[in-house]
């Protein structure tokens, strides 16, 4: 079982294509660990960095923070004298060096004028674009993303997000620029972290503004290349859970949703098919 674990998700591990296996191992390891760990080699494997890669212990760590923040972690229960690596705290230990020029081997240039002080490690540990980028050659010390689409604040925001794990003040439109950001870099397991977070906000938050326009950059027309199939489904299903039970479909909305600047045609054909049949009439 150890075994299998090291040949998919291992330091030595052979990368993947497609990364789908190692991700259900990684979520089963982490469902289950209170089991697992009463399994001393394995407890010992991850003590030692074995049982995961970078990026498999990355996303570990970013699903099941909140049981390693707990005092829950691998290994604890059995010996509480025993040396646990806590990722978590690893990344926790990053916040000093944000913006910090001391180690910093390149420079981010974002938007026009904004300088930012970062660390290939610390950038390649999260990014799979920026592990790539690196991984080909790239030796530079400075990117620039003065050219890049993408509002400056935002990817600062993902930038500071890969050396504090603290959950980003910004408004809840931003939040779903961030998300879909966050998936574009390849920060998966930032992301997963982050659309919880994003969901959590926005179904608290009542059909105004600030909800048809986080909902739009998902689910809109104009989502392009940061369409994310899972978290615009996610806030799709929020939509149809508010109308069917009873939640007032205001003007403002649905103003929104019949010029088309909501859905994009797939979830426009599914919210009428709905809407229908909320309001059938019953038969006598």
């Amino acid at each position: 079982f150890i075994r299998h674990i090291h040949k998919i998700c291992g330091a030595d591990s052979e990368p993947f294509d497609d990364d789908t296996l190692q991700k259900t191992v990684v979520h089963l390891c982490a469902k289950y660990h209170k089991t697992l760990l009463k399994i001393d080699e394995l407890s010992n494997s991850y003590n030692q960095d074995l049982l995961f890669n970078a990026k498999c212990a990355a996303m570990f760590a970013e699903e099941y923070a909140v049981v390693s923040l707990a005092g829950d972690g691998w290994g604890r229960e059995r010996n509480p004298d025993l040396h646990t690596k806590d990722l978590l705290a690893r990344e926790r230990n990053t916040t000093e060096f944000f913006d910090n020029p001391e180690f910093a081997d390149i420079t981010l240039t974002i938007g026009k004028d904004r300088e930012f002080n970062a660390h290939k490690v610390v950038l390649a540990g999260h990014s799979t674009s920026f592990l790539a980028h690196f991984d080909a050659g790239h030796s530079a010390h400075r990117m620039s993303f003065d050219n890049n689409d993408d509002d400056p604040a935002i990817v600062l925001a993902l930038i500071r997000r890969m050396y504090m794990p603290l959950p980003p003040d910004i408004p809840l439109p931003s939040y779903a620029d961030l998300c879909l950001l966050a998936r574009s870099f390849g920060c998966h397991a930032v992301a997963s972290g982050l659309e919880i977070q994003f969901m959590d906000l926005l179904i608290r938050e009542p059909i105004n503004a600030r909800y048809i326009s986080s909902v739009s950059k998902v689910c809109g027309p104009e989502a392009g290349e940061h369409k994310n199939t899972a978290l615009s489904e996610q806030i799709f299903q929020d939509v149809l859970e508010r109308i069917t039970d009873g939640e007032s479909y205001c003007e403002s909305f649905a103003r929104a949703v019949k010029a088309g600047l909501v859905f994009n045609p797939k979830f426009a054909v599914r919210l009428a098919g709905q809407m229908l049949v909320i309001h059938r009439p019953r038969r006598q």
